[in-house]
């Protein structure tokens, strides 16, 4: 099997209040912890994606699902 799992960013500007809780921070090391132990392909896209290119805190544009597949091409394929 050739498994990708990604954990999707979010819009950084309108989550900024909860990005920069410790806890949030906490949680994204655990869940990139838990993934280097697992045999899949695996993507943090956490800040990877620019606030532009969301259209509320958590979906994607059409520019960004455009930004979402270059970057996994780069990736994986680069």
């Amino acid at each position: 099997k050739n498994n990708l799992a990604f954990l999707a960013g979010t819009n950084e500007e309108l989550m900024q209040v909860e990005v920069e809780q410790e806890g949030y921070q906490a949680n994204l090391q655990l869940i990139d912890q838990y993934f280097a132990t697992k045999d899949v392909k695996y993507l943090n896209l956490q800040g990877q994606i620019p606030p532009e290119f969301f259209s509320d805190h958590v979906h994607l544009t059409g520019e960004g699902y455009a930004q979402l597949a270059h970057i996994i091409v780069e990736k994986f394929n680069g």
